[in-house]
């Protein structure tokens, strides 16, 4: 995003390489049948932290999503250290604390289309107009823009299980 304007989107089916359960095709309309051809994981979070380079990213309880892209990248021996603005951590201070910060009921306190809930590319849309939204609240406060925040996840390498651990 560049002064508003989305300006490149990077999305990707991913292969889990197990079923998925009925649960998730409910909340995300993804089925076994969209996935079959999808990417490996590594191919796709090398691709997405490419993608990223050294932006600053924007994201709702962006540390729940770090911490996956963490312990990718320490299991492959990548460096990865971002910043990030978080939009429930600004929701939380900016807004009345009876709206609840869920980003479905911030869509919904916005008035942003909720378009493909639990869809990574849409929540990624939608938490942007957000963004924007909370920049405006700052603006009309007359309040300094926060630094970015820089992420932090202690991730330790994962080796697959021993014998020993196995039996």
């Amino acid at each position: 995003v560049r002064n508003g304007e989305i300006v490149d989107t990077y999305s990707t089916l991913v292969n889990p390489q197990v079923k998925i359960s009925e649960r998730i095709t409910e909340l995300t309309g993804i089925t076994n049948e969209m996935v079959v051809d999808g990417a490996n994981m590594d191919t796709a979070m090398q691709k997405l932290i490419d993608f990223i380079g050294d932006k600053i990213i924007v994201g709702h309880n962006i540390q729940f999503d770090y911490s996956f892209m963490k312990q990718w990248a320490v299991n492959n021996k990548i460096p990865l250290e971002l910043k990030a603005y978080d939009t429930l951590k600004l929701a939380r201070s900016l807004l009345p604390p009876k709206v609840s910060k869920k980003l479905e009921n911030l869509c919904n306190y916005f008035n942003v289309a909720r378009v493909n809930a639990h869809r990574a590319l849409d929540d990624t849309i939608e938490t942007q107009i957000i963004f924007e939204k909370l920049l405006e609240i700052i603006d009309e406060n007359k309040e300094p823009l926060p630094q970015p925040t820089a992420l932090k996840y202690k991730a330790k390498r994962q080796t697959p299980a021993t014998a020993h651990q196995i039996q």
